[in-house]
């Protein structure tokens, strides 16, 4: 059985082309693999953000635009 296990590693020489081919693909795999754990990462901050600033009052423009938002939040409830 030894023998066998020699032959089958004697016989597994690949190419210049095939590493190439193998290393740049595993390399950008890998990449990308980390740069989704920072996209996760990020949009988590985002959603987190998102929700922190719904418990917040709104803020406004100008004295303006409080006073439209404010005509038109009665406008909606009367």
């Amino acid at each position: 059985m030894h023998g066998f296990i020699d032959m089958k590693l004697s016989k597994f020489k690949p190419g210049k082309q095939i590493s190439i081919f193998f290393i740049f693909f595993a390399s950008l795999f890998f990449l990308l693999g980390l740069w989704q754990i920072e996209r996760g990462q990020a949009k988590a901050k985002l959603i987190a953000d998102f929700n922190n600033n719904l418990n917040q009052d709104p803020s406004y423009l100008s004295d303006t635009s409080k006073k439209v938002g404010q005509s038109l939040c009665r406008w909606n409830l009367g």
